[in-house]
This record gives C-alpha cells, sequence and structure tokens, in this order.
C-alpha cells in the first residue's frame, strides 16, 4: 500500500506532525496484512507537481489568521476532480483548539470535506524562536491568553490515524 502526506507549513509543526502521521502509520501497520506499505512525505512548498498514483492520500495544512497554506490551497484546486476520485484525509494544525474542527468546514472546500475519510484538528505548538516578528508578538498574545501550554497533541494524532486505518 502507498500512501503520500502532503502539507504545507510555515514554521515546522505540521512537518512534525507529518512526520509523526507516518511513523504510526508504519508502527501499526499489521504485517499480516498482505503487502508492505510504504509512506511518502511531500512539502507541498517544496514540489507542487505531485505524482497522485497512491492508495490514500493525507493533506495537512498550518492554520494562521483562518487560512491554509497557499500551496495546499493551490494543490487542492489544481487536482479538485483528482482528488474527488481517491480516499484521502485532512487535518489542520493550529492554536485554537476550540474553533479547530470548525475551521475544517472553513478553509477547505466542502466537496473536499464531505468526500474525505477522516479530518482532524490537530493542536500546534508555537515555536516562537522561528517565527517572524508580528507572528511572535500575535502568538505571545495568544499564549498570554491562554492558560495552557501549547504542544503537540500525540493521542489526537493517534485517533486521527486509527480513523484513517479503519478505512482502509
Amino acid at each position: 500500500m502507498k500512501i503520500a502526506i502532503l502539507y504545507g507549513t510555515k514554521y515546522g509543526t505540521t512537518e512534525k506532525i507529518a512526520e509523526l502521521i507516518s511513523k504510526l502509520i508504519i508502527k501499526n501497520h499489521n504485517k499480516d496484512d498482505n503487502g508492505s506499505i510504504d509512506v511518502e512525505l511531500i512539502n507541498l512548498k517544496e514540489k507542487d507537481d505531485v505524482n497522485l498514483d497512491c492508495d490514500i492520500l493525507i493533506i495537512g495544512s498550518s492554520v494562521y489568521m483562518g487560512r491554509i497554506r497557499k500551496e495546499v490551497k493551490s494543490f487542492i484546486k489544481k487536482y479538485r476532480n483528482t482528488l474527488i476520485e481517491k480516499r484521502f484525509a485532512l487535518f489542520i494544525c493550529g492554536a485554537n483548539e476550540v474553533e479547530g474542527i470548525k475551521q475544517i468546514n472553513k478553509v477547505f472546500p466542502s466537496e473536499i470535506v464531505n468526500h474525505s475519510i477522516a479530518t482532524a484538528f490537530l493542536e500546534g505548538e508555537l515555536n516562537l524562536d522561528k517565527m517572524k516578528f508580528l507572528d511572535r508578538k500575535i502568538a505571545q498574545f495568544i499564549i498570554k491568553g491562554a492558560n495552557k501550554e501549547f504542544k503537540i497533541d500525540d493521542v489526537a494524532i493517534d485517533e486521527f490515524v486509527q480513523k484513517i486505518k479503519f478505512s482502509i
């Protein structure tokens, strides 16, 4: 089975989450499932012409100011008709847990969301050291207003992978 994880990231958290998803898929793959599993990670900022000859696509993006990464948006627009014929899952990363799952319906076309086999909001970490000045100030404001630590949620990632696995 071939799985491609395509993502757009601004400061690296979505890439980290894509890598964790890949590792979990490989770890959870049952050796008795008749064959091997191949998982390819593709940063859409570096590669926009993608071979979609795979069994499952997993598409992820960070969300900033209510928008997904432009490279992810362009990919979906370019391959919209092909995606509808494929099995795929969607995830977004961000800091707003309350709005998280609602944002999936806002940032992706409804036709794409409705056709996906799984969707998830996967809370990300805030890497202040990597952020540009304005993004860092906004993040500091978010951190100050929230009484919690922003970190990658391994349990949510595992639940997302399980949803995908059950539909394989």
